[in-house]
């Protein structure tokens, strides 16, 4: 049953402000959507990318695999640090290798990160503040969500990778997220990306962070503190 279990994971819409009938170029900044979530003993990364066209001519045309995992093939990792892991593809027609150890992508790095977030100055560390309180207290209470709004989604990967490594290893790993989803109000990770042309309702049980907005009214709690 795994496996109706993560097809709901696999799946795209493109942003609502996005072309109908895009060219390579625009497809090229489609946000892509890398989701982790836990389906019982399993640990579940899905990534889907825009294609454009299918083989009739019908647009809408997307790819997404998944990588099934148990938790402790993923020791060491960040989930988040997979986000451009060298396992992934973008065209139908490469042939899938078969994978001996989980690599992570080589642009997460936390000393990287770091000197990103101090190039954000005291604006960066306050974001990072309310962003870390904000994904404790619904990991504490086992509801609500972070969505995080941005025209660029390597804007929003930053920032989830940089709650992943502010929170001890074992945490990390029980934070699902997904970086890019049209439909927000219906997606179950604790942060969800989306971008601003996406409709968001106003009984929704998230706290709403439009990254492109300076940071109001933040009081980091301990462990952001800390």
């Amino acid at each position: 049953g795994l496996r109706s279990r993560i097809a709901p994971l696999l799946a795209y819409r493109p942003p609502p402000d996005a072309p109908l009938a895009p060219t390579e170029r625009e497809m090229s900044c489609f946000p892509v959507a890398l989701t982790y979530d836990l389906l019982g003993p399993h640990r579940v990364l899905t990534r889907c990318v825009y294609l454009g066209r299918d083989y009739s001519g019908r647009y809408g045309n997307f790819l997404g695999h998944a990588l099934v995992a148990a938790p402790e093939e993923l020791t060491g990792l960040r989930p988040v640090e997979l986000w451009e892991a060298p396992f992934w593809r973008d065209s139908p027609d490469t042939v899938l290798p078969g994978l001996t150890e989980i690599v992570p992508g080589a642009t997460s790095d936390p000393e990287s990160l770091g000197e990103w977030l101090a190039r954000q100055g005291d604006g960066g560390y306050a974001r990072l503040g309310l962003l870390l309180e904000t994904t404790v207290r619904s990991l504490a209470r086992g509801h609500g969500r972070l969505v995080l709004v941005a025209g660029d989604v390597e804007e929003i990967v930053r920032w989830i990778t940089v709650i992943s490594y502010s929170l001890p290893p074992a945490v990390a790993l029980g934070l699902s997220f997904t970086t890019y989803s049209a439909d927000p109000a219906t997606a179950s990770q604790t942060i969800v990306g989306t971008t601003p042309g996406v409709w968001l309702p106003s009984d929704l049980d998230a706290e709403v962070i439009d990254l492109a907005e300076p940071v109001t009214g933040s009081r980091p709690g301990r462990l952001a503190r800390t």
